[in-house]
C-alpha cells in the first residue's frame, strides 16, 4: 500500500491538487509528529512511518510486499501505534495498546508505563514524561523509569483528560478533558481550573497549545478559547468562524493562525485575533478569516481519532496534519492570494411582495421589506461573504455569510440608507461597498400634524380632568366643612344638655355666693348704723361682698361659655386649671351621689387646644363616672383624676371610677354613636368626646379599672416649644 499526502494547490481556480504515492503501511490513524531533524513521523494500524527527504521508512513487526524501506523486528510491542512525542533528548516516544517506549537507534526501548488508549504525552522541565491514559489516569514517568499514577478524580473529573500541554512560563501541566474543562496541575495539586461556567467554550477539549507570549489556545467542540492572564476570550461562529467546533490550532511563520474546524481549514491573521482578544465587547467584534475546503483541494477535514499530535510544523514552515484518508500538508509560503475585492450591487427591493426597485419612496405601512444584493467574483463566487447595515434601524453591521438577501419587518416612516459590503474568498473586503437611500411614507396617523393634534387633545383632556378633580375636591371640602359644623352644633347641644342636667347644682352654686353677699351687705349696714360707725368692719364686709359677687360671676361666665354657640378656637392654657374649673361645676352632683374625688397633677400642664371643648370632654367623663357609681351600692364611691406628661406620649389624662365597670366586649362600642347603657341616654356623649379628642390630634379609649370600675384616658400633644417641667411632688385634692 502507499502512503498518501496532499498539498493545497497553487491555483485554487483550477481545483487541482498534488498527489504523491510513495508507499507505506495502512491509512494513518494516530498522531503526526514533525521532528527536530526535519522528518515527519505518523502512526497507523500496522506500524510507525517516518518520512524524511521524500523517502518513507516503516517500522513494523512483519515485512510487507510494498517496496519501501522497512525496519522489521524493531521491538514495537503492538502494530497499533497511537500518540507520538519527541522529548528534550530527541527520542521519539510511541504509545501502543500494549506498551509505551521510545525509539533509539531504530530499536524500541520499552518503559515502565502501561499501554492502552493514550491520548497525549508531554515532558516537563525536570525531564518527567507525563502520559494521559484514558483507563488508568495521569501517569508520571521519571527519568529513572519510576512510575506514579494519579486518578482522574484528583482533578475533580470522572472523565479522562485527552490532551496535555506543559506550561513553558509558569511550569506545571495543563490537562484538557473529554467532557469539557481544563485544569492546571502544578507542584502535586490543582492550581486552578476552568469550565463552561467560567467562560470556557463548551464540549470536548481537542487541543492545547501555548504561544510565544504564554497564552494558552484551547480548541474545543464549542469554539476557540484563549486563556491569558486569567481571562478567557471565546471565538465562535458568531464571531467569524465558519462553525463552532475546532480540532487544533497552529501558528505559521507568517504570524497567521491556522485552525482545523469541522467545516474547513481556517487561516486568520494573528493581528486579527489579537484585536479580537483585547476587545472589550468580543461578541460585537467579527474577525476576517480565509476558509479552505474541498474546493481548494483539501481532501477531508473530519476529526481523526483520540491520538496526538494532530498537527505539526516542519522546519521549512509546512503544516502537516492527519485526515481520515491520509496525510495533508499545507505550505503557507506558496498559497495563492486573491487581492481583488468583489464589486457589490443591489439588485431588487421588494415591499410586501411588490417589486419597488425603481422607487425611492415606499408606500406607508410597509410590513415586510426584502433587499436582494450580489457581488462579482470570478475566482470563487460561492465563497463571497456579505455584511450589511440599515442606518436608522440596525445598531451594528450584520455578518450574514454568503446569504444575498436582507429582510426587515415593521419599519416605521422615515428616511433610511441600506449599506452592504462583501469579501472575496481570501477575506479581502470591499470596504466602500454600495448603498441605497429610500424613504417610507407615513400614514395619516403617523404624520406630524396628527401627532400635534393628538398632543393638543391629550392636554385638553388633561385640563378637563384637572377641572373635574378641582370640583370634586371643592365638594369634598364643602362636605367636610358642613360635617365640622354639624359636629360643632352637636357638641354645643351636648353642652347645653349637660348644663340643663346640672341646673339644680348650678343654682345652688350661684345661690351660695349671692346669699353670702346679702349677709355681708347687711352686716356692713349694721356697722354703719353704729355711733361712731365702725368703718373697718364696714370695709371688710364690703370686700366679702365683692368676693362673693366675683365668685358668682365666674360661675355664670363658665355656664355662658358652655352654652353659647361659638366656633372652636385653640389657644394655650393650663389643663390642670381647666380641670379644676370643671370640678366646681360638677361639685353638687358629686356631693349628692356621695362620691369622693381625688386629683393627681404634675405642675403646669400647658396645651394648645380649645378650652371649652376639652372641659366638655372632662365634664362628660366625670358625670358618667358619678352616675355609674350612684347606681351601684357596692363599696366606696371614689373618683380619681390624674394628669401627666412625657416627651414620647405628650399629655395623658385619666378618669378612674369604682363603679360597676364596663363589659370588656363593649369597651369600643361605648364610643359608637347612639350606643348607651343608660335608660334615659341618647348615646352621643362619648362619641362626641372621641371626635373632639381626635380633632386635637389625640386618642380617647376605655379600659377596666382594678379592682373594679372603669378608666377613661385620653392623650393630647404637648404645647409647642414647651420645656418639660422638672418633676413636682404630686398635688392631691379631695372633694
Amino acid at each position: 500500500m502507499g502512503v498518501e499526502y496532499d498539498a493545497l494547490p497553487l491555483s485554487r481556480a483550477s481545483r487541482s491538487h498534488i498527489f504523491q504515492e510513495t508507499g507505506s503501511s495502512a491509512i494513518p490513524w494516530g498522531g503526526v509528529l514533525t521532528a527536530k531533524d526535519g522528518s515527519v513521523w505518523f502512526a497507523n494500524l500496522d506500524g510507525l512511518n517516518r518520512l524524511n527527504q521524500g523517502r518513507v521508512t516503516a517500522y513494523r513487526q512483519r515485512p510487507s510486499e510494498v517496496g519501501i524501506g522497512e525496519i522489521v523486528g524493531s521491538g514495537l510491542p503492538d502494530e497499533g501505534v497511537g500518540s507520538l512525542f519527541q522529548d528534550s533528548r530527541g527520542r521519539i516516544w510511541v504509545s501502543t495498546l500494549t506498551g509505551i517506549g521510545y525509539l533509539e537507534n531504530d530499536q524500541f526501548v520499552p518503559a515502565a508505563a502501561p499501554g492502552g488508549l493514550v491520548g497525549s504525552l508531554t515532558e516537563d522541565s525536570s525531564g518527567n514524561l507525563w502520559i494521559a491514559n484514558r483507563e488508568v489516569g495521569l501517569l508520571r514517568l521519571s527519568p529513572r523509569n519510576e512510575l506514579q499514577q494519579i486518578p482522574w478524580t484528583t482533578f475533580g473529573h470522572t472523565d479522562p483528560a485527552i490532551v496535555l500541554a506543559q506550561d513553558p512560563l509558569h511550569g506545571g501541566l495543563w490537562l484538557g478533558f473529554s467532557q469539557g474543562g481544563v485544569v492546571w496541575f502544578r507542584d502535586g495539586h490543582v492550581d486552578s481550573s476552568y469550565a463552561a461556567a467560567d467562560g470556557l467554550p463548551e464540549g470536548r477539549v481537542n487541543d492545547l497549545r501555548f504561544d510565544g507570549e504564554g497564552a494558552l489556545w484551547i480548541a474545543t467542540e464549542g469554539g476557540l478559547g484563549l486563556l491569558k492572564n486569567g481571562r478567557i476570550a471565546v471565538l465562535r461562529n458568531t464571531g467569524g468562524l465558519p462553525c463552532d467546533a475546532v480540532q487544533w490550532t497552529m501558528e505559521d511563520d507568517a504570524q497567521s493562525i491556522w485552525l482545523m474546524t469541522t467545516c474547513g481549514l481556517v487561516r486568520v491573521a494573528r493581528s486579527e485575533l489579537d484585536a479580537w482578544a483585547n476587545a472589550e465587547g468580543k461578541t460585537a467584534r467579527t474577525i476576517h478569516a480565509a476558509v479552505f475546503d474541498t474546493s481548494d483541494g483539501l481532501r477531508s477535514f473530519a476529526l481523526v481519532g483520540d491520538y496526538t499530535p494532530r498537527v505539526g510544523k516542519s522546519a521549512d514552515g509546512k503544516l502537516w496534519f492527519m485526515v481520515p484518508d491520509g496525510i495533508s500538508v499545507v505550505d503557507p509560503h506558496h498559497l495563492p492570494f486573491n487581492s481583488l475585492p468583489p464589486a457589490v450591487h443591489i439588485e431588487r427591493v421588494i415591499a410586501d411582495g411588490e417589486d419597488l426597485t425603481m422607487r425611492s419612496r415606499l408606500p406607508p405601512l410597509v410590513r415586510d421589506l426584502q433587499i436582494d444584493f450580489t457581488a462579482l467574483s470570478l475566482v470563487a463566487p460561492e465563497r463571497v461573504r456579505f455584511r450589511y447595515k440599515l442606518e436608522g434601524w440596525d445598531s451594528d453591521w450584520k455578518d450574514v455569510g454568503n446569504r444575498r438577501q436582507a429582510f426587515y419587518t415593521g419599519l416605521g416612516p422615515g428616511r433610511y440608507q441600506f449599506q452592504v459590503t462583501a469579501s472575496n474568498n481570501d477575506g479581502v473586503w470591499n470596504e466602500a461597498g454600495t448603498s441605497l437611500d429610500f424613504a417610507i411614507a407615513p400614514a395619516y396617523y403617523q404624520t406630524t400634524w396628527f401627532r400635534l393634534a393628538g398632543v393638543a387633545v391629550f392636554f385638553a383632556l388633561l385640563w378637563v380632568l384637572h377641572r373635574l378633580r378641582l370640583m370634586a375636591l371643592a365638594r369634598q371640602f364643602n362636605m367636610r366643612e358642613r360635617l365640622r359644623q354639624l359636629e360643632s352644633e352637636l357638641a354645643h347641644t351636648n353642652r347645653v344638655s349637660i348644663m340643663g342636667e346640672l341646673t339644680a347644682s348650678l343654682a345652688h352654686e350661684i345661690t351660695q355666693p349671692i346669699a353670702s353677699a346679702r349677709n355681708n351687705a347687711r352686716a356692713a349696714l349694721n356697722f354703719l348704723e353704729r355711733r361712731p360707725p365702725d368703718l373697718g368692719e364696714v370695709g371688710e364686709a364690703l370686700g366679702c361682698v365683692v368676693g362673693d359677687a366675683d365668685r358668682a360671676g365666674d360661675i355664670i361666665d363658665r355656664i355662658r361659655d358652655h352654652i353659647k354657640k361659638a366656633p372652636p378656637r385653640k389657644h394655650r392654657f393650663d389643663l390642670n386649671e381647666a380641670i379644676n374649673e370643671v370640678l366646681v361645676l360638677a361639685r353638687t352632683a358629686v356631693t349628692r351621689n356621695g362620691v369622693s374625688v381625688q386629683t393627681f397633677t404634675e405642675g403646669l400642664l400647658p396645651v394648645q387646644a380649645d378650652r371649652v371643648q376639652l372641659q366638655q370632654v372632662v365634664l362628660n367623663l366625670i358625670l358618667n363616672a358619678v352616675e355609674a357609681m350612684g347606681s351601684s351600692d357596692a363599696g366606696r364611691r371614689e373618683l380619681f383624676i390624674s394628669t401627666e406628661q412625657s416627651r414620647a406620649n405628650g399629655v395623658l389624662v385619666a378618669v378612674r371610677d369604682s363603679g360597676p365597670g364596663i363589659d370588656p366586649e363593649h369597651l369600643e362600642r361605648v364610643f359608637d354613636a347612639f350606643y348607651t347603657t343608660k335608660s334615659s341616654g341618647v348615646g352621643m356623649g362619648l362619641s362626641i368626646c372621641r371626635s373632639i379628642i381626635n380633632a386635637h390630634g389625640g386618642r380617647l379609649w376605655a379600659e377596666p379599672n382594678e379592682p373594679r370600675g372603669a378608666v377613661f384616658q385620653f392623650t393630647l400633644p404637648i404645647a409647642e416649644n414647651e420645656v418639660m417641667n422638672s418633676p413636682h411632688p404630686k398635688d392631691t385634692q379631695k372633694a
